[in-house]
């Protein structure tokens, strides 16, 4: 019961929060800015396991979810984020992964309210596969490392819809599987000034 009253609370704090901010910031993403937002992932895998050699490509399949996101801005152009993401997709073999990835993202200015950038994520999940009628399951854990490059456009002063293409291995160093997503993630992030 507690949890459930720290939890609504919290989201009324953070609603309170985006309403007052305004228009405090004339650009998005500068300097003290706290982004808050979720991107929607589709895409594919490939894997291979290492107990029986099974292989299966991004013809098999697509990869959905929806991922929860939140970077801070320690100077200009700079943002450090994490993301809460959890996809499931089935490809003949069904794939849950379960990742926590931390990372950074540089942003270059290209017009107004455009801006590309290149992102480098690390952090580490936990992935379970069912290989359908090669029998069997399995589950694994593993360092998992994200590389992405996209653009940001500014809607309003605080809103932003970003998109990029993302390619991340959430299972390096496991002796089970290996897995590799390749995919686009759409969203959208708000972002509020704190400092």
């Amino acid at each position: 019961m507690k949890k459930r009253l720290s939890l609504k609370l919290a989201i009324l704090a953070m609603l309170a929060l985006m309403l007052t901010a305004g228009s405090a910031s004339a650009d998005v993403g500068l300097t003290g800015d706290l982004g808050i937002g979720g991107h929607v992932v589709i895409g594919g895998h490939v894997g291979i396991s290492g107990n029986n050699n099974v292989g299966f490509g991004l013809s098999d399949g697509f990869t959905f979810g929806i991922t929860p996101y939140i970077s801070i801005s320690p100077i200009d152009n700079l943002s450090i984020w994490t993301r809460l993401p959890f996809w499931e997709g089935n490809f003949g073999n069904d794939v849950h992964i379960f990742p926590f990835v931390f990372g950074a993202r540089y942003y270059f200015k290209v017009a107004e309210k455009l801006r590309v950038y290149p992102g480098l994520g690390i952090g580490g999940s936990a992935a379970h596969i069912s290989w359908g009628g090669f029998g069997g399951n399995q589950s694994t854990g593993g360092f998992a490392l994200e590389f992405h490059g996209g653009v940001e456009y500014e809607v309003d002063d605080n809103l932003a819809i970003d998109a990029c293409f993302d390619i991340f291995f959430p299972t390096l160093g496991s002796s089970k599987v290996s897995l590799v997503r390749i995919g686009v993630m759409v969203g959208v992030v708000y972002y509020l000034p704190v400092f």
